[in-house]
């Protein structure tokens, strides 16, 4: 489990670092009152940078699914372990109320034999 947590861990710093960089190098070409062949050439590049980030982000959504899947699936452990516990629950108040009812049946049959 420490594993999966580190290599979630560096994938995150990864991906992080990497739409701070695309980031970062949108701001670099983002230049006011630059020649034609310069916003041409700037305007690719953001392009360039932008679907990086927009990659970045994908990869990210794709990472937090992989951890609510591994979550959900790695809970099922936990999930049988309180249905069991509920269980037991369930099977020891249905003995108890199953001899509370044979008590009573038996202090009517107690009662109904005095009276008789």
């Amino acid at each position: 489990m420490q594993r999966l947590q580190d290599s979630y861990h560096k994938r995150l710093d990864s991906q992080v670092e990497r739409l701070v960089d695309n980031f970062h190098s949108i701001l670099k070409c983002a230049k006011i009152g630059s020649d034609d062949a310069s916003n041409s050439r700037d305007s690719f590049q953001i392009q360039a940078h932008s679907e990086n980030i927009i990659l970045a982000g994908e990869a990210l959504l794709k990472m937090v699914f992989e951890i609510k899947q591994a979550l959900v699936l790695g809970d099922f452990a936990q999930m049988n372990k309180e249905c069991s516990d509920q269980e037991a629950q369930n099977t020891e108040a249905s003995q108890r109320i199953e001899r509370a009812i044979l008590d009573v049946q038996k202090q009517i049959g107690e009662t109904l034999e005095s009276l008789e």
